[in-house]
């Protein structure tokens, strides 16, 4: 069955854990280098991996908690642990990527969170990532790093739509879940707040143009479903509830409205 094209807005109340995180990593905004897709010798496939899943994005998607250190190598999975469980609760996911970290109660920790990146060095990779691991479902979350590094909100917003554009002329029949930058409360981009917020007014009319162009994608509002304290003390990254709360969001939008392909 085709997916649904429907555009839909998703938060969920804000429940918190009581998780204690213990984790450090690298500056959101130092860019790092990544593997490329030919370091993966593994290929997946839908029909034995179940539904293939590519979480995109930056240090939030990586799982990162505290950047204030050096190293991005202790992270917790962010919010791709608990999505993971909820997904394989009664479906059979598979998490795909060229990057791969986590817990190790995180069964399949591969995603495409690359610390510091901004939307359009996603750009610049993206459709050697897809013919590598033709994912059915994208979950993104992008432009952080762009208004911290002084893009204004039009500059987010043309990254944003050429982004778009590469994925679905690579995929066309792929399902998007995009959606909107989570709060920050550091006090090291005061510049950001402004092109932050306009960027996220933008996103819902931006989503809705592809929609209408039959694409399959929703807008997700991931700014509200995650309240500052839900930040860790850097006041850019969730702590465990934070990305818990972002996991639940994503899975009340995934198993509403994403459809298997038969």
């Amino acid at each position: 069955s085709m997916h649904t094209m429907a555009l839909r807005y998703y938060h969920c109340p804000a429940l918190l854990f009581l998780l204690l995180v213990v984790a450090t990593c690298s500056p959101l905004v130092t860019a790092s280098s990544s593997s490329s897709p030919s370091d993966v010798s593994l290929s997946f496939s839908s029909s034995s991996a179940g539904t293939l899943l590519y979480p995109l994005g930056d240090s939030i998607t990586w799982g990162c908690c505290d950047c204030d250190n050096s190293t991005c190598a202790t992270c917790d999975g962010g919010y791709r642990t608990l999505l993971y469980s909820l997904l394989n609760g009664n479906a059979n996911y598979t998490f795909v990527g060229s990057q791969s970290s986590g817990p190790e109660t995180l069964d399949d920790k591969h995603h495409e969170g690359h610390p510091g990146w901004r939307i359009d060095q996603i750009y610049d990779n993206i459709v050697g990532w897809l013919n590598t691991y033709h994912p059915d479902i994208i979950t993104v979350h992008l432009g952080t790093n762009d208004v911290f590094q002084n893009a204004n909100a039009s500059t987010c917003i043309s990254r944003w739509n050429q982004l778009m554009d590469a994925i679905f002329k690579q995929m066309p029949k792929v399902t998007v879940y995009a959606c909107s930058i989570i709060p920050f409360t550091s006090t090291r981009f005061p510049y950001a707040h402004q092109p932050l917020t306009d960027f996220n007014a933008a996103l819902p009319s931006l989503v809705q143009s592809f929609s209408s162009q039959g694409f399959n994608i929703h807008f997700v509002d991931m700014y509200d479903a995650v309240p500052t304290s839900g930040l860790s003390p850097d006041g850019i990254h969730p702590v465990h509830a934070g990305y818990n709360l972002m996991a639940q969001t994503w899975y009340k939008a995934i198993s509403t409205t994403y459809s298997e392909k038969n």
